[in-house]
């Protein structure tokens, strides 16, 4: 439930909504507060794809102070219902950029690429204009997926002119006489085969966008909901006393935490893992079971991959083992900082990890440990991404 002072708020913002001009507001664009007020009030009407498309070019910086915090909320709400809406991402690229550009799912507005617009699942046509010449390509969307589109403007080719010269003979003779016509004298098209049949591009459902950071985003693109993996490794495990270099073996479970950090458009993730590993220094050896409960924040993100930046708390319980003449104990308290690459479609997942121990492993020892660790994520939940 809300608070007193949440509920109001919301009160407020909701009767600044229904308030608004949606002609009036449309006759402001390309202003960024205009944007802002447009998501809200396609929102509010149910219209979701339009939302979407006016939510691109908001900033909530230019509203006005009473209500900026309030349409900062309800933008962070309004960005993840379209996350977890049937709707598809499409990001429409141009080249040469910066052309007006329209998709049949949105009749009557336009967009300047690139731009990311969200539309049902199915069959769409995106127009572009590029020197008064339109061109057209087509794709097709699944609920829940995510698709880049290129349109890229013909250039019509320029005939080349040659100086010469020709030469008559004393009588007037410029070479064989030919009765007749010309011969034929057959051209190729000058278009591009892509834009043969009917001005669409072949394959465009589609197009891999392999390892690309764009410029556009101004909504992140979030890992899946939830995620289970495989991870195997290995480093240096020690303390004061020795180390050794061992092997590890993890599973761990991921989901994409339902909020956001006020002000950041980078979501969080929350994690457990379950790990064995072989421990010790240069005087002893023991096997560990260690539990730990982790949150990762996104720091980067592209088409093809994530990187996570972590902290977590983490247990060990230990086998029976000595230190010299000290018994190890049998179980301990440590921390872990640990730095992720999730690549998307395959998905492999490469990692870094830092262990440090908090309680003693034995009396005036703290174990400290360095991993690199590869694995898999066997299942990826993306339907409530």
């Amino acid at each position: 439930m809300l608070s007193g002072g949440a509920a109001h708020a919301k009160t407020r913002l909701d009767d600044a909504v229904a308030q608004q001009d949606l002609e009036q507001l449309r006759s402001q664009l390309p202003n960024p507060s205009a944007s802002c007020w447009l998501s809200l009030v396609y929102e509010k009407r149910g219209d979701l794809p339009r939302a979407g498309l006016h939510l691109e070019n908001c900033n909530e910086a230019q509203v006005a102070a009473d209500v900026r915090d309030e349409l900062a909320r309800a933008v962070r709400e309004l960005r993840k219902t379209l996350r977890d809406s049937e709707l598809s991402e499409v990001y429409v690229q141009t080249q040469p950029a910066g052309l007006v550009a329209e998709i049949d799912a949105l009749p009557g507005e336009h967009f300047t690429t690139p731009a990311t617009v969200w539309v049902p699942a199915g069959h769409h046509e995106v127009h572009a204009i590029s020197e008064g010449i339109a061109f057209t390509t087509s794709i097709t969307t699944k609920p829940h997926s995510r698709a880049l589109i290129l349109l890229e403007a013909a250039k019509p080719k320029t005939a080349s002119t040659r100086t010469g010269v020709v030469e008559f003979g004393e009588e007037g003779d410029v070479g064989d006489k030919q009765d007749g016509p010309p011969p034929d004298v057959k051209h190729g098209t000058m278009l591009p085969k892509k834009y043969i049949d009917g001005g669409t591009t072949a394959g465009a459902e589609e197009i891999a966008d392999p390892l690309a950071v764009h410029e556009r985003r101004s909504v992140p693109l979030h890992p899946p909901a939830l995620r289970t993996g495989l991870r195997v490794g290995g480093g240096t495990f020690g303390h004061a006393g020795g180390s050794r270099i061992a092997p590890s073996v993890a599973m761990i479970l991921k989901i994409a935490a339902p909020w956001e950090p006020i002000g950041a458009r980078r979501p969080i993730e929350l994690g457990v893992r379950l790990d064995w590993s072989r421990r010790g220094g240069d005087d002893a050896k023991f096997e560990a079971i260690g539990f730990q409960a982790e949150v990762d924040r996104i720091v980067a993100a592209t088409d093809s991959a994530w990187i996570a930046a972590g902290l977590a708390l983490r247990g060990d319980a230990r086998t029976a083992a000595m230190i010299g003449t000290m018994p190890v104990r049998s179980f301990g308290l440590g921390g872990c900082a640990s730095i992720e690459l999730v690549v998307r479609d395959l998905p492999i997942v490469f990692g870094v990890r830092y262990e440090q121990g908090i309680t003693e492993l034995a009396d005036g020892l703290r174990e400290h440990a360095v991993l690199l660790e590869a694995g898999v994520d066997l299942r990826q939940f993306h339907d409530r991404r």
